[in-house]
């Protein structure tokens, strides 16, 4: 089978890794991408992880991970005759991608109104820290900065103690990199009903903002209250978080009552389980509770798992369909049967020891991702043109097969998307497609809550006015026949369909997968769930809090001195549904070439896990499992957050 991008054509140049990230999301689903370094090589080939910690060019960890499959090209742009180079890829080529600030681009003849005028259907995507406009757009910065100045990092660590950054420079990655990854997959579609190309311009500043402001922002803007403070081992206004058990660290959080009286239950209720302020885990009726009644619960909680093994609570947990699970390790995530049945961790070819790293977080039925070949390397021929692969035939311009008013030139008008998305990675998926011009039809099922913080009356969360702009909706009981047909009437008009249940509940309801791929060819479905339909982990309840601690994503947050696992930032649901954006635009991009609809399937805590690869190849190699990283960083010094007066 092709990929999904099959006969695309990528330029890749700049440094850093959300540009080569970006690089490779795109490669991986089949485009031809020619990565250009300069004459001694790209900066990230000196990044390591090494096998045996001898550095060498051509065995960073780092570097072979993000650029498999990608053919290298070295030119010296500084000069003329490397910028002729360049000029005779792009006249050529589909995408440019880059990470020069405006000033840079100007010296390099790369700013977009130029570049436009010489190549008017190319699509110029430019990944800088604070964007290619505002005051800050000429400064350097790093994925610190990007974490920093976005308000995240003021929420993660002790609150006696400095703020966290995410360590691996996880803002590049799976904030910057994807988003761009994503919007220039989402510009591509556009070409095609358009006939143009444009300029994508992406802060990593603020795609960690827009990802992860979905909780905190609502809570200062309507409801006029402080942004969330750091709470060290705790999460959120529920002060649920970490937990010490006798031999490692577990998570816990729920966001219904059920789970907690469920939680009770299997503590054989102890006998503060009576008391009617702790009868409602969101609070007493009538109100939030107490700073001191929160305190007061923690230390009992704390004290009932420091009497038990991480396996003992999480058996029963299972049993019970309650989100809480042990913080493994890189390394027992890696060895995990979970990782096994899915096959998720891949050999990297190339001219080093065996190498295993994480494979592509989405399956797609029709036009699968394509497994890394060998990178680029610095001993063998440049390229300087490109391959004999089929050119993907051109589509000028495609005409919608709906409208809609105002957003005739959107880049998803006329597409219609059916959004079964529940609490936050499956409604942040459909605000993607909704803002973008999509007609989005959101369906309630009133099987599970909505997203969002208290609500400020009656009515609905505030978060809604975030998560569920820009769409219709409609409320079906699909336990009722009648309903399900009516959905079904739905997917006849429909180009997506999108949810984050559990892989059970939809065919729970006598709607297959597979089946529904059948009946609808054309149809786009995705499913995200929290590890995907397959393996031991696949039926686990999860909410994002908790996933990250199975997965390892968690165990590398907290201060290196001490070793103290902290929360995280949260932010596995945007990131899910920011990959869920690449995937659903790729198969739209296939499909509108006369392909099918196809099933994509993507597990979130993969998607996490994306974001440790670092620390995946560490253990690959040198059976090293890394813990908390504090601010270190692994090449940049000084780097960290300090204080000042």
């Amino acid at each position: 089978m092709s990929g999904a991008l099959d006969g695309l054509r990528i330029v890749e140049v700049g440094e850093g890794k959300a540009l080569a990230y970006a690089g490779k999301l795109l490669c991986d689903l089949g485009a031809e991408v020619i990565k250009i370094e300069p004459p001694g090589g790209d900066a990230l080939r000196a990044y390591g992880p090494f096998p045996g910690d001898q550095p060498h060019p051509e065995r960073s960890g780092l570097f072979i991970f993000l650029n498999g499959s990608k053919r290298g090209s070295r030119l010296d742009i500084a000069t003329a005759e490397g910028r002729a180079g360049l000029e005779a890829l792009l006249g050529d080529a589909d995408v440019l991608l880059h990470s020069f600030r405006p000033d840079e681009a100007a010296r390099l003849g790369l700013s977009p109104e130029p570049l436009s005028g010489r190549h008017p259907a190319l699509v110029v995507c430019a990944i800088t820290p604070y964007g290619s406009s505002g005051p800050y757009a000429n400064w350097r910065g790093y994925a610190l900065q990007a974490y920093a100045g976005s308000g995240v990092a003021f929420r993660v660590g002790d609150p006696e103690r400095e703020p966290l950054t995410a360590p691996f420079d996880q803002a590049e990655l799976q904030h910057g990199g994807l988003h761009a990854a994503a919007a220039v997959a989402l510009a591509l579609v556009h070409r095609d009903r358009s006939g143009r190309g444009q300029f994508v311009d992406i802060s990593v500043l603020e795609a960690v903002t827009t990802a992860v402001s979905g909780y905190g922002l609502p809570i200062v803007v309507y409801r006029g209250r402080p942004p969330p403070e750091r709470s060290g081992r705790r999460f959120g206004s529920m002060h649920w978080g970490l937990f010490a058990s006798n031999d490692g660290d577990f998570a816990a959080y729920t966001m219904l009552d059920r789970h907690w009286h469920e939680f009770i239950d299997l503590m054989e209720h102890p006998d503060w389980s009576d008391d009617p302020r702790f009868a409602s885990i969101v609070g007493v009726p009538g109100g939030a509770q107490s700073a001191d009644e929160r305190e007061e619960l923690v230390d009992r909680l704390e004290a009932w798992f420091r009497e038990r093994p991480s396996a003992a609570i999480w058996e029963t947990t299972k049993r019970r369909r309650i989100s809480f699970h042990p913080v493994h390790t890189v390394g027992q995530v890696m060895e995990s049967d979970q990782m096994a049945a899915r096959g998720f961790l891949v050999p990297a070819p190339g001219d080093h020891p065996p190498l295993l790293v994480p494979g592509a977080p989405y399956r797609l039925s029709e036009t699968p991702w394509r497994p890394p070949g060998p990178p680029p390397t610095l001993a063998g021929e440049p390229a300087t043109g490109w391959s004999e692969r089929p050119r993907a035939p051109a589509i000028h311009p495609l005409a919608p097969s709906r409208e809609r008013a105002g957003t005739e030139d959107a880049p998803l008008a006329g597409i219609r998307v059916i959004d079964l998305g529940q609490v936050w990675a499956g409604p942040q998926l459909g605000r993607y497609l909704a803002d973008y011009g999509a007609d989005v039809v959101a369906i309630s099922t009133g099987s599970r809550a909505r997203a969002g913080p208290p609500p400020p009356g009656p009515e609905q969360p505030v978060a809604w006015e975030g998560f569920f702009r820009n769409r219709r909706s409609l409320s079906l009981d699909l336990t009722k026949p009648r309903a399900v047909a009516l959905f079904r009437e739905l997917l006849e008009h429909a180009d997506v369909m999108i949810d984050n249940f559990t892989p059970r509940v939809l065919p729970g309801f006598g709607l297959d997968y597979e089946d529904l791929a059948a009946a609808y060819p054309r149809l786009v479905i995705t499913a995200l769930s929290a590890a995907g339909r397959d393996g031991p982990w696949s039926d686990l309840l999860s909410y994002g809090p908790t996933l990250t601690a199975l997965y390892g994503v968690k165990s590398v947050f907290g201060y290196a001195e001490d070793g103290r696992v902290m929360e995280d930032a949260s932010d596995l649901d945007p990131i899910s549904a920011t990959y869920g954006m690449v995937a659903i635009m790729a198969a739209l991009y296939r499909r509108d070439r006369g392909g099918r609809g196809q099933l994509i399937e993507i597990a979130q805590g993969e998607t996490g896990f994306c974001g440790v690869a670092e620390a995946a190849i560490e253990y690959s190699w040198n059976r090293r499992d890394l813990g908390p990283q504090g601010n270190r960083h692994r090449v940049l010094a000084p780097h960290g957050i300090y204080p000042c007066a």
